[in-house]
């Protein structure tokens, strides 16, 4: 147990606050749905006890991933207080399932799996981390992991397994990480400061001036109930080299173009004129942030005007500049200043994000590791388009919210997006 004297800890991030909130109203049987889990392959590894050792040694490396959440007397929030290396924390789980056939491998392998996605977290304790190694044969291994969005998004969940994996071979960071907490002062401070209001006026600019413009209030479809599916739908595959093409003549990138199409699908969906749709980034626009680990990701509103003479060209380059206005004042969003209303309550029904997926290999020593599933979930929403480059493909998969929209609903929303895309890439200027 952790000391009940501790008093000490540090403020939680604009992030953490708005996951802090949330989780009441939305914990399904008192476990919140707010995590990021990852699966993944790795190939050319010896020692499952290597294994566990490096995991300690990168935990033990980032506070992030040992840190009690703990509410104190006459405190709104609560705090977040490392725990001291003297104190016990969860070590990775091996399992040794070499002796069985593939068949009930894969079906323990899927087990495990959904199990991670449903898991509770005691944030009170530090358990804040739940992290799973299977050895399927001499020198192959599955990876599982699932962080409290509290702790971790998914850009910082890549980090932690590429220095893992880096740690595997013998390779050891030779520059101190940078902590959490430092990150949460930094953030909390910067949003008092006075050169931080340009980017603030340009969140009030983008709030919604009606719930029909796109923000949902507390309490929608559902009863206030959030239950995010847990299998994504795929999507067909997408024509890789035709968006590739499109993007170049428009001078954007693969990502705009299949965001322009989302927005394009909002208005099919809610009808013409503003609407607000949500694009999550992940709040590394800084050189020195590129390998933090902690919750900087976050969903952020963008006001659009489409109608149905609007032409795809014109759709896409304006959602290019206005990801690029994001991109640089992402760091000034707050929902407690966006929504001051409902600060926690209020979210964005459309969301769309962007990540770059697939195999990784690290040199030195013959390890390769293939990212097999990745399942992120760090604010509500109603339909998240997950959009992604692996290798050279392009891919998309939607998560919706089961107590909103049925999975038949939700397909027929997937189908028409891969639709408007297909007719936007055969003609932009249209």
């Amino acid at each position: 147990m952790i000391d009940a004297a501790v008093i000490e800890g540090y403020a939680l991030s604009p992030q953490q606050r708005r996951l802090w909130r949330l989780r009441p109203l939305v914990a399904i049987d008192g476990r919140d749905p707010f995590r990021v889990c990852v699966r993944a392959r790795v190939e050319g590894l010896h020692d499952g006890e290597g294994l566990a050792s490096a995991w300690e040694a990168t935990r033990d490396r980032y506070e992030i991933l040992r840190t009690a959440i703990r509410g104190l007397p006459g405190m709104s929030y609560p705090v977040q207080i490392p725990l001291d290396f003297d104190r016990p924390a969860p070590s990775i789980a091996l399992r040794d399932l070499s002796p069985h056939p593939a068949t009930e491998q894969r079906a323990e392998l899927d087990r495990g799996w959904r199990d991670l996605l449903r898991r509770a977290f005691d944030l009170d304790e530090g358990e804040i981390v739940h992290a799973e190694a299977d050895r399927l044969a001499a020198n192959e291994y599955e990876l599982r992991f699932a962080v409290s969005a509290l702790a971790a998004d998914a850009a910082s969940l890549s980090a932690v397994m590429r220095e893992l994996i880096a740690r595997c071979r013998g390779s050891h960071p030779g520059d101190p990480a940078l902590q959490y907490a430092e990150l949460a002062e930094w953030q909390n401070d910067l949003l008092d400061r006075e050169s931080s209001e340009p980017g603030r006026a340009f969140w009030r600019d983008q709030e919604p001036a009606s719930a029909a413009e796109g923000l949902c209030p507390s309490d929608p479809i559902g009863g206030g109930r959030f239950s995010p599916s847990l299998c994504p739908l795929r999507g067909s595959l997408l024509p890789a080299e035709e968006i590739e093409r499109v993007a170049a003549d428009l001078g954007v990138s693969p990502s705009v173009v299949l965001f322009a199409a989302w927005q394009a699908t909002a208005r099919a969906s809610v009808g013409d004129g503003r609407f607000t749709l949500g694009v999550s980034l992940d709040g590394r626009n800084f050189e020195e942030l590129e390998g933090a680990a902690g919750p900087l990701a976050r969903d952020l509103p963008l006001r659009a005007s489409v109608d149905a003479e609007t032409r795809f060209s014109d759709l896409a380059r304006n959602a290019a500049k206005a990801l690029a206005q994001a991109t640089e004042w992402q760091q000034c969003f707050t929902w407690d200043e966006f929504d001051p209303g409902t600060s926690a309550a209020g979210y964005l029904p459309w969301v769309y994000e962007w990540s770059e997926r697939g195999e990784r290999r690290s040199g030195g020593a013959g390890l390769k590791i293939t990212e097999l599933e990745r399942w992120s979930c760090v604010d509500r929403f109603r339909v998240r388009l997950s959009a992604y480059r692996d290798g050279s493909a392009l891919g998309a998969e939607l998560h919706w919210d089961e107590a909103s929209l049925s999975e038949p609903e939700a397909r027929r929303l997937l189908e028409r997006w891969e639709a408007i895309l297909g007719d936007a890439v055969a003609g932009p200027e249209r």
